[in-house]
């Protein structure tokens, strides 16, 4: 059974523990667990898809909050192992500390403008593998701007060859509510932080979400009642009856 939470209440959780442990930078901590789990996802897929990872091809779209420093570390962690990596920038400025980290480690970086949203959305659906990490779980309403138009011409123009992995929750898909806000660019994967967001599993967010990967980040036992929970195959399995030699319906 999958056990789901508002994005409200996994932020809150977050920050206490934030606040709690000021000392030890958990902040840093958190975005680092995120970050490797991700990573992880990618080279996993990767390998499932029949594709060697060193030398494929990642473009990470980055927005400038959290999420966005997630999809560069974790892109910095893919470098480092040979992967080629894109950031595009989507705000124009991006996570500090995690657009230094992902420069060091040799990936390449463009400024999303009014002007190339066409261009990079080319060269990102050119890509093994696109993450999205532009809007995270505290985002209200959908992309808009430069940044709406490259995931409109991102639908366009991606073709099922390339891997969609969504870090934490679709950007505009609503963490609470499942609520979509046009444009969503639909994940192959989605790898959720801590645990799976309510707005994953409920209509019409569940749509684009794809397969998800949840990665504990050390967080879970912080975490209170569930919003939401799905049955998975073994639980529908196990309240099947079991009949006898001489049962009949």
């Amino acid at each position: 059974m999958i056990s789901a939470y508002t994005g409200t209440h996994i932020r809150e959780v977050e920050q206490r523990l934030i606040e709690a442990n000021a000392d030890t930078g958990m902040g840093a901590v958190l975005m680092q667990r995120a970050a490797y789990g991700l990573a992880n996802t990618v080279i996993r897929e990767l390998r499932d898809r029949g594709l060697r990872p060193y030398g494929s091809s990642v473009t990470v779209l980055a927005g400038k909050g959290n999420n966005g420093g997630d999809g560069l570390y974790a892109a910095a962690l893919l470098a480092r192992r040979g992967l080629r990596t894109t950031a595009i920038l989507t705000a124009g400025q991006a996570h500090r500390a995690g657009l230094e980290a992902f420069r060091a480690a040799g990936g390449r970086d463009a400024a999303l403008t009014g002007g190339n949203a066409g261009e990079l959305a080319a060269d990102a659906a050119r890509s093994d593998v696109v993450i999205d990490a532009v809007l995270g779980t505290g985002a209200q309403g959908g992309l808009r701007g430069a940044a709406a138009t490259l995931f409109e011409e991102l639908q366009r123009l991606h073709t099922r060859r390339g891997l969609v992995v969504a870090c934490d929750i679709p950007s505009g898909v609503d963490a609470d509510t499942g609520e979509a806000h046009a444009p969503v660019l639909a994940a192959d994967v989605t790898v959720s932080f801590g645990a799976a967001k309510a707005g994953l599993l409920a209509d019409p967010g569940a749509d684009f979400c794809g397969r998800l990967r949840i990665i504990p980040i050390g967080i879970e036992d912080a975490l209170a009642g569930p919003e939401l929970r799905r049955l998975e195959a073994a639980d529908l399995a196990a309240l099947l009856p079991h009949p006898g030699r001489r049962s009949h319906k």
